[in-house]
């Protein structure tokens, strides 16, 4: 009788424990948020969507779906380097009966960063998506909060306490007023903002095993869709003045040596470079290399009117 009570008192104990990550784990799971709302509308319109975008965070601040006249799809992520765009694309390329352009982040960033084996949100991609990246665990697959409670935790105390600057996230994943952030405390005064600190230590933590890694994942790409006859377009992302200037000269030249050599010659390849298109306008960035809501706007526009010149070329 003694072992019964004791287990009766320990189910009684841990039972609300496991009751309130149960809960927890349905919320963020199923409660609205840009990644699954991407996630959602891409596999809920697989018949229907013309262009796939791919690519970081600054892609996924740029261009907002809603406002192009094509159906679209910006599947771009936070961190989300060249091997996991590549993954998303091999994974529905062929499910999108439609797809008419692939649109390819092509930043400064964006064959310099690597994304770590041990990344916590590619479980995510696995939950949402299918896609099996790095052979994560079993309790992975079955949990988003334990693939980072710390973050789950910032994520809902943000929601619950920080009210007045909660990001309206649209059908798309797209957010709709995303404007806290660095400048935004600084009201926008453009003498307060300093030289990039963010570049000058990823300069100094930068890993060329990474760029060798990236630069074969968009070869992987890139012959996929010269195969098929799917035309890419690369897209350079708007950044403010100090971060453009904080670019190493050296690795640089090295970037657009690398482009040119990946894409030089090739057919159905485009590049909308719109990295300098308003280096000065503090009020269109959230911080120096993101936009935010009104910059994407502007962005978005011109996007557009740049894809409907090359459909008439």
């Amino acid at each position: 009788m003694s072992k019964i009570k004791f287990i009766l008192r320990a189910v009684i104990f841990f039972l609300p424990i496991i009751l309130l990550i149960i809960a927890i784990e349905l919320y963020i799971t199923y409660g609205e948020s840009s990644f699954a709302n991407k996630a959602n509308h891409l596999k809920d319109n697989l018949g229907n969507i013309e262009i796939l975008i791919l690519g970081s965070s600054r892609t996924q601040n740029s261009i907002n779906p809603e406002l192009l006249s094509m159906k679209s799809a910006n599947l771009a992520y936070a961190n989300q380097d060249y091997m996991i765009n590549a993954a998303i694309f091999s994974h529905y390329v062929d499910k999108l009966e439609k797809l008419r352009y692939v649109i390819l982040e092509l930043d400064y960033l964006s064959l310099l960063h690597g994304t770590k084996s041990d990344y916590f949100r590619i479980p995510w991609y696995y939950r949402y998506h299918s896609i099996n990246i790095n052979d994560i665990s079993n309790i992975e697959k079955i949990s988003l909060l334990f693939s980072s409670p710390d973050y789950f935790k910032k994520i809902i105390n943000r929601q619950i306490y920080d009210i007045d600057n909660k990001v309206e996230v649209n059908k798309y994943g797209f957010f709709n007023n995303n404007y806290s952030g660095p400048f935004h405390k600084i009201r926008y005064d453009s003498t307060l903002v300093k030289p990039s600190k963010y570049l000058t230590n990823f300069h100094n933590n930068y890993e060329n095993d990474n760029y060798i890694d990236n630069v074969n994942y968009l070869k992987s790409i890139i012959n996929h869709c010269q195969k098929i006859s799917l035309p890419i377009i690369f897209i350079k992302n708007p950044v403010y003045k100090t971060f453009y200037n904080g670019y190493d000269p050296i690795l640089m030249k090295k970037i657009l040596e690398t482009e040119d050599s990946l894409i030089n010659n090739l057919t159905n390849v485009h590049v909308f470079n719109f990295e300098n298109y308003f280096p000065n306008k503090i009020h269109y960035y959230i911080d120096e290399q993101h936009l935010n809501s009104q910059g994407a706007l502007l962005l978005t526009s011109q996007f557009e009117e740049e894809l409907n010149i090359l459909q008439l070329q």
